[in-house]
């Protein structure tokens, strides 16, 4: 889904606000620096990566928002006005979005009961299933060797290399 040259500027402005105040407040107050070693990765390590890039990228958004609305040479293309889905009728972006947000929720808890109660491999299998048929994975033999074959080589990775025991 595009958005519009407006929704980007507020998109990008909002990924680096939120970045800066991980940055400057979030995680100086929650993450404590215990005296380690010499060669010892600082526990604010990763957080603080992870809000750098999330920042860049925030600017990136920024940056494609103001050059659409700009219209200079490294535009964004607009999208067309009248844009159909694979049956031919008209696109409801908002309708979509919703509808992404009600799946990854529902699926959320899905996997958080499941795993509980009947364990990964039991869990991954129709779950991925269902994920790739919603993402229009139309290739019944792909599907299924796929929903069997990755939950079962993960947990025998797991397992054998790592030495950990999904639940």
């Amino acid at each position: 889904m595009e958005l519009d040259p407006k929704a980007d500027l507020y998109v990008g402005l909002a990924l680096v606000c939120l970045a800066g105040a991980g940055l400057l407040w979030l995680v100086p107050a929650q993450i404590v620096v215990s005296a380690s070693g010499l060669y010892d990765l600082s526990p604010r390590l990763v957080p603080r990566l992870i809000l750098v890039l999330t920042g860049l990228l925030g600017l990136g958004v920024l940056w494609n928002g103001w050059a659409a609305r700009r219209g200079s040479p490294g535009a964004a293309a607009a999208p067309a006005p009248e844009q159909t889905d694979s049956c031919g009728r008209p696109r409801r972006a908002a309708m979509e979005l919703g509808t992404d947000a009600l799946v990854w929720v529902a699926s959320s808890v899905a996997v958080m009961v499941g795993l509980a109660q009947v364990g990964f491999v039991l869990t991954a299998v129709p779950l991925l299933a269902a994920w790739l048929l919603y993402a229009g994975v139309r290739s019944w033999p792909l599907v299924a060797g796929l929903s069997v074959a990755l939950p079962i080589a993960l947990e025998r990775l797991c397992w054998y290399a790592l030495t950990i025991r999904l639940p």
